[in-house]
């Protein structure tokens, strides 16, 4: 039989406000992104970069919530 540890008391609200400035931030990047007119030629490395923080900052957010809300 499997014991599982008793959940630990989690502050809600500054786990809800933590997500909600990640998906802002990856809002932010990615609509910097949509904004250019040409992207990719202009330069690229700096749209596979916005790119990159917005994944980064959405996994982020993903893994807080799972934190807060499903693990034990």
């Amino acid at each position: 039989m499997m014991i599982r540890t008793p959940r630990q008391p989690v502050d809600l609200a500054a786990r809800t406000k933590f997500v909600r400035e990640r998906v802002v931030r990856a809002l932010v990047e990615l609509e910097r992104v949509a904004l250019l007119k040409d992207p990719i030629f202009q330069s690229p490395q700096d749209v596979q970069f916005a790119l990159w923080i917005a994944e980064r900052e959405i996994a982020n957010a993903l893994a807080e919530m799972h934190r807060s809300w499903w693990s034990p």
